[in-house]
């Protein structure tokens, strides 16, 4: 009852709080900026967010792309070789910045997925905040269900973290690694 939800309550807490505080100033422990957000609803519903603070949407100009529209309509024999050659350059720059915002959407699209594995696979943890509800998990089981490659699921949990109600953590912290514990392989 009472008793064994405070007894849950007290064993989340962190047994050295000062820790994270060094004892000149500069050694003080920085402040971690999680990049998820983890909110748990009335109904044991886990909810996430990206922490995109400071990123803006990125898009590309009409300004360019008019410009090498009207470039495709013109006849290349009848342009100097400096206008061919500049727009050229300003094709492969379009070409280039429209490459760089696919691959943020596709770091953005990563970073759901994975996010969303974890929460399905570490469940009990996210509801309750218990550590010994932590299941043996491994890159490879990510990798699986999301069908990301491997590499792709260690980067995109490499220097992640995620702020849950119970603190914050980084995604690495979530998986086990390939040792065996008490006969079982992890």
């Amino acid at each position: 009852g009472e008793l064994s939800a405070m007894k849950r309550s007290i064993t989340r807490l962190n047994p050295r709080p000062g820790n994270s505080v060094g004892s000149l100033p500069q050694e003080s422990a920085r402040t971690i900026v999680p990049d998820f957000r983890i909110q748990v609803d009335d109904n044991n519903e886990v909810m996430f967010q990206i922490c995109e603070t400071g990123i803006p949407a990125l898009q590309m100009s009409d300004d360019p792309q008019e410009w090498m529209s009207e470039y495709d309509a013109m006849d290349e024999k009848t342009l100097s070789q400096d206008v061919a050659e500049a727009f050229r350059y300003q094709r492969n720059m379009i070409e280039r910045g429209n490459m760089f915002i696919e691959a943020l959407a596709q770091r953005r699209r990563s970073m759901n997925l994975v996010m969303h594995t974890i929460i399905k696979l570490q469940k009990p943890f996210f509801v309750e905040g218990d550590e010994t509800l932590l299941r043996p998990m491994k890159l490879e089981d990510v990798a699986t269900i999301t069908n990301l490659d491997i590499s792709t699921v260690s980067r995109v949990c490499r220097s992640k973290s995620v702020e849950t109600p119970y603190g914050t953590y980084s995604l690495r912290w979530f998986f086990t690694s390939g040792t065996k514990k008490e006969g079982t392989e992890y």
